[in-house]
C-alpha cells in the first residue's frame, strides 16, 4: 500500500486532495498542516510520496522542509503552490521534485505525475 502525505495548511484544499487520492485507490493518506509537523512525524508515517504546498503557516516553508528531508531520506515530492515566480521555482527545483503544480490545477495533471511514480 502506498502512503501519501498531504502537507497543506488550507483544510478545504487538503480534504479535497485526500478525497481525490482516495477516489484513485490510495487509502493511506495523511494530512498535515505545517512543515514542522511533517518533520516531527516523518519517521512515524514513512510516506511513499509527499504532496506539499510551498507556502505554509509556521516558521518553515515546504522547500526548507524538503531540504532537510533530502539529507535523511529520498522521498518523492510534488509541490503545489500559488506562487510561480522564478526565485521560488528555482529553489523548489533544487530539491529535485517530481512535479510542480500551480494552483488552481486540473486533477488530471496531478494524476499523471502520481501514476508515473507508482507504475
Amino acid at each position: 500500500m502506498n502512503k501519501i502525505v498531504i502537507v497543506e495548511d488550507e483544510r478545504i484544499i487538503a480534504s479535497d486532495l485526500q478525497l481525490t487520492f482516495e477516489s484513485w485507490g490510495f487509502t493511506e493518506t495523511v494530512i498535515l498542516s505545517s512543515a514542522e509537523e511533517l518533520l516531527e512525524r516523518l519517521d512515524e508515517i514513512n510516506p511513499d510520496l509527499i504532496l506539499m504546498d510551498i507556502m505554509l503557516k509556521g516558521k518553515m516553508n515546504g522547500i526548507e522542509a524538503m531540504n532537510i528531508i533530502n539529507t535523511k531520506k529520498k522521498i518523492p515530492v510534488i509541490y503545489i503552490t500559488a506562487y510561480a515566480n522564478e526565485a521560488t521555482i528555482y529553489k523548489a527545483r533544487q530539491t529535485n521534485p517530481l512535479g510542480y503544480l500551480i494552483k488552481p490545477f486540473e486533477e488530471y495533471q496531478l494524476k499523471e505525475i502520481v501514476e508515473s511514480i507508482f507504475r
